[in-house]
């Protein structure tokens, strides 16, 4: 469709990670998400290259996706077991379709020569192409050569927009009108009886930029790909085992089934038990601004105002906050996952040990993201993935937002809930949020154990939250 985003891919080795990390002072691709915020364009790339079948099938069917292939070309890149064995393979069968483009960009020395397919292409200076390694020690040099770079692959977008045009422009006749396009994208994505959402007409934004960093450290992109039951094996993970969402790019950590000790002595509507759950992967990060917003493109639906703090989005891997519950349902339900129930929420928060806060007994005020002084002079949210981080290696689980729960709140509910796998009252008035906010500053607030309760449809700039799998619904 002539509306749907050029895709880019973007093929680059693991040492060669300084030009994708817009940390680096002389990082490429970032540079290149910005010069095409507006051109409705998604950029995929993968910080970590994992040598799975999962990461396999995802990387395969990005390629087969992709209109365009930026392949960042180094020694490190041509010595790849994992690029020479499954991504070349597949850029060069897209090499046959005329309307795939191949730009391979030359960042350090090596046998480039040696590959047909770099040896046809290349957008540096030349012949023979200058590194662009070269061009970091000279900005002048540096700003110009990247704006060049920039320019050739804007052209390409350009061009792969035309040729849609042309193609589809006989075929108007039988196409939908946008209103019966979006009610069907609506419903099929199951979004239709979900309140909160709104519809709009054409795209919900006019940038796409979509990038996909499933690295240990922060997945705050999003990766559209085959359902998430297919990536998830069949025998029950070790302790610690991660894996990625495909769908969303969430990084998620296995939490082993057994007891813990929930709740605690002190606090009235949550005393001291042991509970016993299932085993479960719970999303390590909070659900960033940059997962919310493919979530809003992929099903068509608008996003919620920005906060003062965060105006336009900007901050893509800060956590999504001006959500409601309905908000977060519907989020889930494309991601093919769910809100973490109560107990499910804790014991990712504090383990089986019944400790206060996510790393003790005591608190730490420089262990999590909130106010000090006074409400609100934190300022609002930080990027996900920093503070509150959990003895399983979950962050936020204290600070930055306030995370929905999926269970209703009944004050007495302990007194009857199960033993085994609680999933709270059946109905009620108020739901749950659990770790508190860059908003608050009383200690207590951020107790493992503390629950905040809010009407369904309520919204505001500290609520957010995360997702959970649960193996046994697949």
């Amino acid at each position: 469709m002539p509306d749907d985003p050029v895709r880019i891919f973007v093929s680059y080795a693991r040492d060669d990670r300084r030009w994708v990390d817009r940390n680096d002072s002389h990082h490429l691709i970032p540079h290149l998400i910005s010069s095409l915020r507006k051109q409705n364009v998604e950029v995929w790339f993968d910080a970590a290259l994992v040598a799975s079948e999962v990461f396999k099938r995802t990387i395969e069917q990005e390629i087969r996706r992709a209109d365009i292939a930026v392949l960042l070309v180094s020694q490190s890149f041509l010595n790849s077991e994992f690029i020479e064995a499954v991504e070349l393979p597949e850029i060069t069968k897209r090499t046959e379709d005329p309307n795939f483009h191949v730009v391979p960009i030359l960042i350090g020395y090596s046998d480039w020569q040696e590959l047909e397919i770099l040896a046809e292409r290349q957008v540096l200076p030349g012949p023979p192409p200058t590194p662009l390694i070269d061009y970091t020690t000279d900005p002048a040099k540096w700003d110009k050569v990247r704006f060049e770079i920039t320019s050739e692959i804007k052209q390409l977008v350009n061009r792969v927009r035309e040729i849609r045009s042309q193609s589809t422009s006989s075929a108007d006749s039988e196409a939908k009108t946008t209103s019966a396009i979006l009610h069907d994208l609506g419903h099929e994505a199951g979004f239709d009886s979900i309140p909160g959402e709104q519809p709009v007409s054409g795209p919900a934004m006019t940038s796409h930029i979509v990038v996909v960093e499933s690295d240990t450290k922060q997945p705050n992109r999003i990766l559209v790909s085959p359902v998430l039951a297919a990536s998830l094996d069949a025998t029950e993970p070790a302790p610690g085992d991660r894996k990625i969402n495909p769908i969303d790019g969430a990084e998620m950590i296995w939490i082993p089934p057994g007891p813990f000790l929930m709740g605690d002595d002190d606090i009235h509507d949550n005393p001291r038990r042991t509970v016993t759950l299932s085993g479960y992967w719970i999303y390590k990060n909070l659900v960033t601004v940059g997962q919310y917003k493919h979530c809003c493109n992929a099903t068509r639906i608008a996003m919620p105002a920005a906060p003062n703090f965060n105006l336009d989005w900007a901050k893509e891997d800060h956590p999504m906050v001006n959500v409601s519950l309905y908000d977060a349902m519907s989020y889930c339900k494309w991601a093919e996952a769910s809100l973490p129930t109560e107990a499910q929420w804790e014991k990712a928060a504090k383990g089986t040990d019944g400790r206060r806060f996510p790393w003790g007994r005591d608190w730490d005020s420089g262990k999590v993201w909130g106010s000090r002084k006074e409400l609100g002079d934190a300022g609002g949210t930080i990027r996900a993935g920093v503070y509150g981080i959990s003895l399983y290696g979950c962050s936020d689980m204290a600070g930055n937002v306030w995370q929905w729960c999926a269970d209703w709140y009944d004050a007495d509910y302990s007194k009857s809930a199960p033993a085994n796998d609680p999933s709270g009252p059946p109905v009620g008035d108020q739901r749950v949020l659990r770790g508190s906010s860059w908003y608050s500053n009383d200690p207590d607030y951020f107790r493992s154990a503390f629950r905040l309760t809010s009407a369904a449809d309520n919204s505001n700039s500290n609520y957010g939250f995360r997702c959970v799998l649960n193996p046994e619904k697949d």
